[in-house]
């Protein structure tokens, strides 16, 4: 029997919206709301991987959650900002042994665009709300590889 790994890809709680710079902009009151929400209902998950966007928002919204999480690995990585190619992060998701427990956060497009590259084979990119993951079930997360298989979203 084949052994599967599963990815959870998230979007930053929601973000102020204006700041000097994309980058810079920090999470709202709501947004660490439902950080922090969605970090109560992950208490005690375990991720092999965690791979961080460097923009503030992802970055706060990861804080919230590390307080309840534990992971082998955390990394910042510039490969899943807004607009990035989902090339280099399926590079990077192939690579990794199976089966394991990953998490990205990351940022709308990007992680739309990730979430129908792996499912459907395509960049058409869907709608995930701030502070929403999609959970993937998969052998190895190529394209048209992986399967849905939850949607995580705070209460708030």
């Amino acid at each position: 029997m084949s052994q599967t790994s599963r990815l959870f890809i998230l979007r930053h709680g929601q973000a102020a919206n204006v700041a000097p710079s994309d980058a810079e902009r920090p999470l709202t009151v709501h947004g660490e709301a439902q950080a922090l929400q969605l970090a109560k209902q992950w208490q005690g998950f375990h991720f092999d991987y965690v791979f961080v966007s460097p923009y503030t928002r992802a970055q706060q919204t990861w804080q919230a959650l590390s307080s309840q999480l534990t992971t082998d690995h955390i990394e910042t990585v510039t490969w899943c900002t807004p607009d990035i190619s989902t090339k280099k992060a399926i590079d990077t998701l192939v690579t990794l042994p199976n089966p394991c427990k990953a998490l990205i956060v990351c940022h709308q497009t990007f992680a739309g665009r990730l979430v129908t590259q792996l499912t459907e084979g395509n960049e058409h990119g869907m709608h995930l709300n701030t502070a929403n993951a999609v959970e993937l079930e998969a052998e190895v997360f190529a394209k048209q590889c992986a399967h849905y298989k939850a949607i995580h979203a705070p209460s708030v």
